[in-house]
């Protein structure tokens, strides 16, 4: 993992944040702009080594195989948060906030279900964790809601229709901190458009814990100072937090002073969702074999019993097997399947 650039990703001590990218790539719009010319450009002869390519969508075939930014499965980065113990337990010493996905979209058009629920499988592994989740595709979310204690679901957008199209499926989805990413902001946001609107008359709890707004930056295109104060005014009417990213400071220089709205006692207004718990608590197991209680099973296809970390055996690389019957042990996949139903039908 690497050190984020966007400094609205932080770790829960307010420091600088990371980037994890076990899936790069995508089919559809990226909610990182610079990801396909990335991949395109310096990172296309490492992208195009990996052939863990994921199947074909529509007939792209040559599209799939030419392509460094179609949809990519990276496994030597999923285990790179680090290792939990043989009970599952995670050893964390310092918590860290994590974007995933920055090279790609994890609920992106082209991304194999199998590859989330890996994902996700891993980030219910370490609750002491903070992941930073957000799409392009937000129709797609309610599928996997509610989401892990842990994660932080996000959705960008640019205009007012995107903006109506983020808060809808928003409001869909369980996830404990919910935010939308206004950039690059380029026209003025329509706030009550439609009656379930992030800033409606009444409560918005639910709908919104958090608004990062910025600017386009390549080319620079900064966004009307009027635009950003209407937002920024129903934030606060609202009381949601609104963080103004650094991007909007050349904007702001270019007055004699920068509006109150935009400050507080430390300089911009970098607001982060006030969060009193944020270490999820997992459903537990009790291993079938050696009776411990445990956060992560291993379900064994032969004998259908949920077992620990200490009772299966790797064979062949990624290969487990059960110590009493030798049976396939299902992939990690199954963590954030048995979690999320267990989850969704309480």
């Amino acid at each position: 993992m690497n050190k984020t650039q966007s400094e609205w990703v932080k770790n829960p001590d307010g420091t600088r944040g990371w980037v994890w990218n076990p899936i790069t790539g995508s089919l559809g719009d990226c909610p990182n702009p610079n990801a396909r010319k990335l991949a395109n450009g310096r990172l296309k002869e490492r992208y195009l080594a990996n052939d863990n390519i994921a199947p074909v969508y529509e007939g792209r075939i040559v599209l799939r195989l030419e392509d460094p930014f179609y949809p990519r499965f990276w496994e030597d980065r999923l285990n790179s948060i680090g290792k939990p113990n043989d009970y599952g337990y995670s050893q964390v010493k310092h918590r860290k906030g994590i974007s995933v996905c920055e090279m790609s979209d994890l609920f992106g058009i082209g991304i194999p279900d199998e590859w989330i629920e890996l994902v996700l499988g891993e980030i219910l592994r370490w609750p002491e964790h903070r992941f930073y989740l957000r799409t392009k595709q937000p129709q797609n979310l309610p599928a996997w809601s509610p989401f892990p204690d842990n994660c932080w679901v996000g959705v960008p957008a640019t205009d007012s229709e995107q903006y109506s199209r983020a808060v809808y499926w928003l409001k869909e989805i369980e996830a404990k901190v919910k935010y939308i990413l206004l950039e690059p902001l380029l026209e003025r946001i329509q706030l009550k458009a439609w009656p379930w609107q992030l800033f409606p008359e009444g409560k918005p709890k639910g709908i919104c814990d958090q608004v990062i707004i910025g600017a386009q930056t390549k080319p620079y295109k900064p966004p009307e100072i009027e635009h950003i104060r209407e937002i920024v005014e129903a934030c606060d009417k609202a009381g949601v937090p609104v963080f103004l990213r650094n991007n909007l400071v050349p904007l702001f220089n270019t007055q004699k002073t920068i509006p109150r709205w935009a400050t507080n006692q430390t300089g911009l207004r970098q607001e982060m969702p006030n969060v009193k718990r944020e270490v999820s608590v997992l459903r537990t197991w009790i291993c079938e074999r050696c009776n411990r209680e445990i956060n992560v099973s291993f379900p064994c296809r032969r004998c259908n019993r949920q077992v620990c970390g200490e009772c299966i055996v790797l064979r062949e690389g990624s290969l487990q097997l059960c110590l009493d019957c030798a049976g396939d042990i299902e992939s990690q996949s199954q963590l954030w399947c048995e979690v999320h139903y267990a989850k969704a039908n309480t």
